[in-house]
């Protein structure tokens, strides 16, 4: 593994978001629930920055370019399943709206992830710089997180549900838009081969 500041940063950003995903779910207490959200916080709050130490440090590579968006759909699959467990908690059941706009935005996250994975091996293969991620996946990413946090915060529950999906789908707009994206840089990859 590439050993690098950024690349750490991101490490713990993956960590972080495995444990956050963990003690949602399991932490009944409110105190709990707000200090493994304010982890959350933290974590979404540190995207970007291990983008910026690399650039600072001229250490950019394809491992970090491919760990930060893994990080960043850990940490939003760990609040989404988190977020589906409390709003069942709080009705009894869950909505199936606000289940359905989770899994779809939860599918597309994969389909980005594998688009960019295909990307970045084809890139590497042809020796050309590792790509990043487009302003869509970044708007998403913005996008989601706001429903998580939305979605967390809103005191009242019914609410909260309707906002952080209609957040998740619009989102998943930008999802569509951010693959597109990943697909015309993979296409304009196998040109130049």
């Amino acid at each position: 593994m590439e050993r690098n500041l950024a690349n750490l940063v991101t490490g713990f950003r993956i960590v972080c978001g495995l444990i956050v995903s963990y003690f949602l779910v399991v932490a009944y207490d409110t105190l709990w629930i707000l200090f493994w959200f304010g982890l959350a916080i933290i974590t979404i709050m540190s995207d970007g920055v291990d983008g910026e130490i690399a650039r600072g440090l001229q250490t950019e590579s394809t491992l970090g370019k491919a760990l930060d968006p893994l990080a960043d759909k850990i940490l939003l699959a760990s609040l989404s399943i988190g977020l589906v467990i409390n709003f069942t908690r709080t009705f009894g059941d869950i909505p199936q709206y606000f289940f359905v706009a989770v899994m779809g935005a939860l599918f597309l996250e994969i389909s980005v992830l594998i688009t960019g994975t295909q990307v970045g091996i084809k890139s590497r293969a042809l020796g050309q710089p590792p790509i990043g991620s487009n302003i869509y996946g970044k708007v998403k990413f913005a996008i989601q997180c706001l429903a998580m946090v939305l979605g967390w915060t809103i005191p009242d529950r019914s609410t909260a549900c309707l906002v952080a999906t209609a957040l998740l789908v619009v989102a998943m707009l930008f999802s569509l838009m951010s693959n597109r994206g990943y697909r015309r840089e993979l296409y304009k990859l196998q040109k130049t081969q």
